[in-house]
């Protein structure tokens, strides 16, 4: 009795649910590993990096953990207490999970590119429009000022790109 609205409601929920976090996990790590790749080579690969030991401990544990979270409770494209419409779009729930139309290799590749490409320009207009400033003192900027300002543009584009 209960397995037709187990397999097709909830199977497509929780199919939807790990296609975005598996797309969500990829794109973050993308975007944090190309700004440590691109530093590499404007340092010429000196073995420094560019964000402390405590941004990238707890950049996967702690700073983007939240939209995952947040994302796997409260997120529901069909409302399970009104059966009626769930009843009705049963068909097109089968057809949506049976033909796999979410997790695509297109899709990947897209999300893909769009982490590499955020990774690309974060890095770049971070650190190209913070060379040229000068505190009040006189001194331009140093390292650790602008491995702050990547790592809060890092989270501030995860975080609107999970929204």
């Amino acid at each position: 009795r209960f397995l037709r609205r187990l397999i097709f409601y909830h199977g497509r929920t929780n199919y939807l649910r790990i296609t975005e976090m598996i797309f969500y996990l990829f794109f973050k790590n993308i975007v944090f590993t190309i700004v440590h790749f691109l530093y590499a080579f404007s340092n010429l690969s000196s073995g420094q990096t560019i964000l402390d030991d405590w941004f990238i401990s707890f950049y996967n544990t702690l700073f983007t953990m939240g939209p995952l979270i947040v994302r796997a409770s409260v997120d529901q494209d069909l409302i399970p207490s009104d059966p009626e419409i769930v009843n009705r779009l049963y068909p097109f729930i089968y057809k949506e999970s049976k033909d796999h139309q979410i997790f695509t290799k297109g899709a990947f590749f897209i999300n893909y590119s769009k982490g590499f490409s955020y990774g690309i320009v974060n890095f770049y207009l971070t650190s190209y429009s913070y060379e040229s400033m000068i505190n009040l003192n006189g001194d331009t900027m140093d390292l650790w000022f602008l491995a702050v300002n990547l790592f809060t543009n890092i989270l501030t584009v995860q975080i609107i790109d999970s929204l």
